[in-house]
């Protein structure tokens, strides 16, 4: 049985190869050939199809074999393209897949013909009898040179040279190069000649040249552009005496429309462009001067030496505009920069800008100094003239800004009219409403509102996180918790932006101190009052005082007692029986006294009492009780 089965299973294979070898025809078309194979088909190195061409092939063909996608089919051992009709309609063709593409295996239809003799010798000379292009160890494959020179030349001495262009003649001025050539509408009309040769004179020159004319000699007249061995680059002249000489009309720079011009007019030499800026920039590429539709800006000092320049001296031009060195103080008022008039000086044009120590003032008023030293001072004749004399703003050379009242007094900040709104004492405290900050660091004072002072943040007014208000340091400012002392926040809790004050580093809720919200206190931690060291939440070295709540009871009556924790009744004549309400949190503590005449009665059988018996109280008796959360318990009671 396994016999005629593998027999079977062989002949099947015959039948799918013979099938795929013979009988498969290629579709599409002959620039994307597709062909479907029986069964499943996926590529992989070294599997082969063969089929029968439907139709010639175009440059560059590919091949999609069921489905598998388009993918170029290579000759000459997968390196080249196959070109048009190399593939011809009825053709048998067995394709290869190497992994990337597919290789032609069989021979292309029509081989190229080579020509049966390739030079021709004439006299001394020999040339390409074919008229194709030649190739010089390139292969054999010059496609878009006539001439192909290809090699690895050169050590790593010697970068070597391909071809050698080499006179012979020793003669001064001699020249050896290559000639470019167009003949013209005639065979002997051997116009447009372009040269490019070694020059053999004392420079040893590289030179360009370009003949419009018959002529077969290059003259000088012909040379356009010459590289000299100096180094020396001459476009138009073939004695360049500069890096780069060029002669003629002038140098153009343009890209995309934009241009930049020089050349010589009759006896100017002009430099134009077709911008509205022409700038000149020096190091580090910032425009120290440029020129903007006639006018001329200045981004740097000038320095203007003509024998006259001296200190302090200013330009001053004459009627024609011609400018000399002038002392300000000879300028007349009028028509000048200044104006002097009735012991004032001002700006002639009052919206000048005037510059101490900048050329570019952007105010009004602008005092520049990078020395550190100050920059303005005020002085009187009660104070001096010194550096420890005065009032002077300054800075350090820098970005820091200093204002100094240089005299052992205060410093005054007064608003209009003269009130002053705030003080500098000489020993640094700060007065707000006050002129003798004498006591504390900052004194806020207020005679004509409540309110001395305010202090909010607005960093998170929306979603408050512990946003520290003012805080309260010790020694350097700093974020460790030797340096807080205590301060005021806010922070956002369960019942909306609470406020409160903390000690230490406030780090989290457990270093506050206490906190109020909703009108309630919090006290975080142990509150001691008489004591530094309370061991207990609250501890009271000292007497604790409850402040009684009075109400009037009748015959039945339910005593309300909320957020009491003393409670004095009155009952109406007869007496009255009353149970008492639940208490507001476990712990609370309730004092119930009789002040009336008559009796009041505290039924032991109320759901939420739990006393020993009925509770009698008469005149000026009492009951302690305590709310354990469902019942009211008696710790004590008075039978006066």
């Amino acid at each position: 049985m396994k016999k005629y089965l593998a027999t079977a299973i062989l002949l099947l294979t015959i039948v799918i190869n013979s099938k795929a070898q013979v009988e498969l025809n290629s579709g599409g078309t002959g620039a994307a050939y597709t062909l479907s194979v029986p069964g499943s088909f996926s590529l992989r190195n070294g599997i082969q199809v063969t089929f029968k061409a439907h139709a010639n092939s175009v440059a560059a063909p590919t091949m999609n074999v069921s489905g598998t996608g388009a993918i170029s089919i290579m000759k000459d051992g997968g390196t080249n393209a196959l070109d048009a009709s190399d593939i011809k309609a009825g053709q048998i063709v067995t394709l290869a897949y190497d992994g990337s593409k597919w290789q032609m295996m069989n021979p292309i239809a029509t081989p190229p013909t080579a020509p049966t003799t390739y030079w021709n010798p004439s006299g001394s000379d020999i040339y390409n009898n074919n008229g194709g292009n030649v190739g010089i160890g390139n292969g054999g494959n010059p496609i878009f040179n006539k001439l192909l020179l290809q090699g690895n030349v050169g050590t790593s001495t010697n970068t070597g040279v391909f071809m050698d262009v080499h006179n012979t003649n020793g003669v001064s001025d001699a020249l050896s190069g290559i000639r470019f050539k167009v003949n013209g509408l005639t065979s002997a009309d051997e116009r447009f000649n372009a040269s490019i040769f070694h020059r053999w004179n004392t420079e040893h020159e590289l030179a360009f040249a370009v003949q419009d004319n018959a002529v077969q000699n290059v003259s000088t007249a012909d040379i356009k552009m010459t590289i000299r061995h100096s180094g020396n680059v001459g476009i138009g002249t073939g004695l360049p005496d500069r890096t780069l000489h060029v002669e003629g009309t002038g140098l153009k720079l343009s890209n995309v429309g934009q241009s930049l011009e020089m050349y010589p007019t009759g006896s100017e030499f002009l430099i134009t462009t077709s911008q509205q800026y022409l700038s000149l920039a020096g190091n580090g590429g910032a425009s120290a001067m440029f020129m903007d539709d006639g006018n001329i800006w200045f981004n740097l000092p000038i320095t203007l030496q003509d024998g006259s320049q001296g200190l302090g001296r200013v330009l001053a031009s004459d009627a024609a505009g011609n400018a000399t060195w002038t002392d300000l103080s000879t300028l007349s008022s009028g028509a000048t920069a200044w104006t002097r008039s009735a012991g004032i000086i001002y700006p002639t044009t009052i919206s000048d800008k005037v510059g101490i120590g900048t050329t570019s003032p952007t105010t009004s008023l602008q005092i520049h100094s990078t020395s550190g030293s100050g920059n303005l001072r005020l002085t009187s004749a009660s104070t001096g003239t010194t550096a420890s004399d005065g009032f002077s703003i300054s800075n350090d050379g820098s970005t820091n800004l200093f204002m100094t009242q240089h005299e052992n007094a205060n410093w005054y900040f007064a608003t209009n009219g003269g009130t002053t709104a705030m003080t500098i004492a000489p020993s640094a405290n700060v007065g707000i409403g006050t002129t003798n900050p004498s006591l504390f660091k900052l004194h806020v004072e207020s005679s004509t509102n409540r309110r001395s002072g305010y202090f909010y943040n607005t960093l998170n007014a929306t979603n408050v996180v512990n946003n520290e208000i003012m805080g309260i340091y010790a020694g350097a400012m700093g974020t460790g918790a030797s340096d807080k002392i205590g301060g005021f926040f806010e922070t956002s809790g369960g019942t909306g932006i609470n406020y409160g004050v903390y000690g230490q580093a406030m780090g989290g809720a457990t270093n506050w101190a206490g906190y109020f919200a909703g009108g309630n206190v919090y006290i975080q931690n142990n509150l001691g009052v008489g004591t530094s060291a309370p061991g207990t939440s609250l501890e009271v070295n000292g007497g604790v005082t409850y402040s009684p709540s009075t109400l009037t009871t009748t015959a039945t009556y339910t005593i309300t007692v909320g957020n009491s924790s003393y409670i004095r009744t009155t009952t109406p004549f007869g007496g009255t029986t009353a149970t008492i309400s639940n208490g507001l949190k476990t712990g609370q503590h309730l004092i119930i006294e009789n002040a009336g005449p008559y009796l009041l009665t505290l039924n032991d059988g109320a759901a939420n009492f739990n006393i020993a018996g009925n509770a009698l109280l008469y005149t000026a008796d009492t009951i302690t009780l305590i709310w354990n959360g469902t019942k009211w318990l008696e710790l004590s009671r008075s039978d006066n």
